[in-house]
């Protein structure tokens, strides 16, 4: 069993892997660009599967994904930083998408928005959503403090597989916002296999 999950595992990082490579290459201004962005990318995808094998693919805390995926950018700064959440658990399959997304916000903050600012703050909240028999998750990433936002005229890569392959990825829906006084991101995804404590069962409705 655990050979099949490997197996399966493997081939959806693999697939991915490979749409990301060829979109970078593809949008890249020069091969040297094309190396820094795809180094930063694989990285982001290591750290979700070392978080996946270090639980032998069971199930993983939201809270070591997002610090995880954005230790590199200074995310043990509380002053930078602010993280809030319910003690949850993610479904394997939504680990990878999710730490992408993590790295491609955090990188266009560190170039354009919050994480470019002395004074700029990023915020990444989650909680669960919906019925008890189907909870969703809503995460959301707030900017605020940087300078002034201007939406891209052009659709990045970054954008498209915040947009469109984690909303494929997650199985729910997603939303990127370019808002002038900071960029906010909201997710919301099925967790009809994440497993949660009680205290958050119960707190569902609220």
């Amino acid at each position: 069993m655990l050979s099949r999950e490997l197996h399966h595992r493997v081939q959806n990082t693999l697939s991915a892997l490979q749409a990301v490579v060829s979109q970078t290459m593809r949008r890249a201004d020069s091969l040297q660009d094309a190396g820094v962005t795809l180094t930063a990318r694989i990285q982001a995808m290591a750290a979700a599967n070392t978080l996946l094998v270090s639980e032998e693919f069971g199930s993983v805390s939201m809270h070591d994904l997002v610090m995880r995926s954005l230790t590199p950018f200074g995310v043990e700064d509380a002053d930078r930083f602010r993280l809030s959440g319910p003690d949850l658990r993610l479904p394997p399959q939504l680990v990878v998408a999710y730490a992408l997304a993590l790295h491609e916000l955090a990188t266009n903050a560190s170039k354009y928005g919050a994480l470019s600012a002395a004074t700029g703050i990023v915020e990444v909240a989650w909680k669960i959503v919906g019925e008890p028999d189907r909870p969703l998750l809503h995460m959301i990433w707030r900017e605020t403090g940087g300078p002034p936002v201007v939406p891209p005229n052009r659709t990045s890569f970054g954008t498209q597989l915040i947009r469109r392959v984690l909303a494929a990825e997650i199985g729910g829906r997603v939303d990127l916002d370019f808002r002038s006084e900071g960029v906010v991101f909201t997710a919301v995804a099925p967790l009809a296999d994440a497993e949660t404590d009680a205290r958050i069962r119960m707190d569902v409705l609220s």
